[in-house]
């Protein structure tokens, strides 16, 4: 009888290794079917969620998210899915995360093509046989729903409890005083899924889950009054800046009167890019994405992904111009750039 063609998907984000594995590993000899690939961790979970792969490989280092993030993630979406960790940093601090990670295996580069077929085989096996890592697999569960997509109650119990145990930790965040930034620092690296470094938030801060599903960048930085519906993931690029009083939400309730009546809600999660700018009292709604470098105007409803390197601005929210060349010379109307800025750094 011939073997399972296993579907798997290939992220990481260095192009040549990974235009390698895809094209040259003879997928259905090893007993699987390439379904896609990606070359960030935000591109390889949508993919997951769309393809509903039996096994991703990906590399533990990549932008947006992270491959320990990344295993996590998925298996909120697909439970069942296997994870194989393809690495370049063989030490024990990455060994314990594939092993907290519950990973099927854990490969270190540079790796042959003739290493990786022979490491895809044993992996093969292992799926074959049911393959269990460190720990049972989880059975779906309310907290699980969250970030499915689909229509869920919010009041169910089990959330609400570990709601309000990430709510209590952000009263606490929100009731230190300016001074304590080594305080309210340690805090918020508890309260976030992810918190590069020198990124900060200033307090007041509000999040329904207190942060638990905000992924931030490096210097990241934003103003009073941030406000996240992080119901779901919500992923913020390095260098970013958010004006006062902005909302990201990624919650929705139906149209339907009936469902809404009911309390029904759904979660699609937020992309920022790398370095973007986002105006005080900008509103960002579920499931849209900013590109690297997009400036977003003051008071604007984004309702619909906006790409990279755009100004844009408006209820709703459309691309007014690129940026351009004129950028380079005007900071402001007609407001110079002082030329020595530019040679420092660009």
């Amino acid at each position: 009888m011939k073997d399972p063609l296993f579907t798997i998907i290939v992220a990481d984000d260095e192009v040549e290794l990974r235009d390698a594995v895809c094209g040259m590993i003879r997928w259905e000899e090893l007993g699987f079917r390439l379904v896609g690939s990606a070359d960030n961790g935000l591109d390889a979970l949508q993919l997951v969620e769309q393809l509903q792969p039996d096994l991703l490989l990906t590399d533990i280092q990549m932008p947006f998210i992270t491959g320990t993030a990344l295993a996590r993630q998925v298996r909120e979406l697909q439970p069942l899915i296997q994870v194989a960790f393809l690495s370049g940093y063989d030490d024990f601090e990455y060994a314990q995360s594939a092993i907290e990670s519950d990973v099927i295996a854990y490969l270190l580069k540079p790796i042959s093509m003739a290493e990786l077929s022979q490491a895809l085989r044993d992996i093969h096996k292992k799926m074959e046989k049911g393959f269990c890592a460190f720990a049972p697999k989880k059975t779906v569960s309310a907290l699980d729903i969250l970030h499915s997509g689909a229509l869920y109650l919010p009041l169910d119990p089990s959330i609400t409890e570990e709601q309000v145990k990430r709510q209590e930790l952000m009263y606490d965040y929100n009731a230190t005083r300016p001074s304590e930034t080594e305080k309210r620092m340690a805090l918020l690296r508890q309260m976030l899924a992810e918190c590069g470094e020198e990124s900060y938030i200033e307090a007041p801060f509000h999040a329904n889950w207190g942060g638990a599903h905000v992924h931030l960048g490096r210097n990241v930085w934003a103003n009073f009054n941030l406000t996240l519906v992080d119901d779901t993931h919500i992923y913020i690029g390095d260098y970013t800046m958010i004006g006062p009083n902005v909302t990201i939400a990624t919650a929705g309730h139906p149209v339907l009167p009936q469902l809404r009546q009911e309390g029904y809600q759904y979660n699609l999660p937020v992309s920022i890019g790398r370095n973007c700018w986002l105006g005080a009292g900008a509103i960002l709604l579920p499931g849209v994405t900013i590109g690297d470098h997009t400036v977003i105007g003051a008071g604007s409803v984004v309702t619909g992904d906006i790409p990279s390197c755009m100004v844009a601005a408006g209820c709703p929210c459309r691309v007014l111009r690129p940026v351009s060349d004129r950028d380079r010379v005007y900071y402001y109307r007609d407001r110079k750039i002082p030329p020595e800025l530019l040679e420092q750094k660009y």
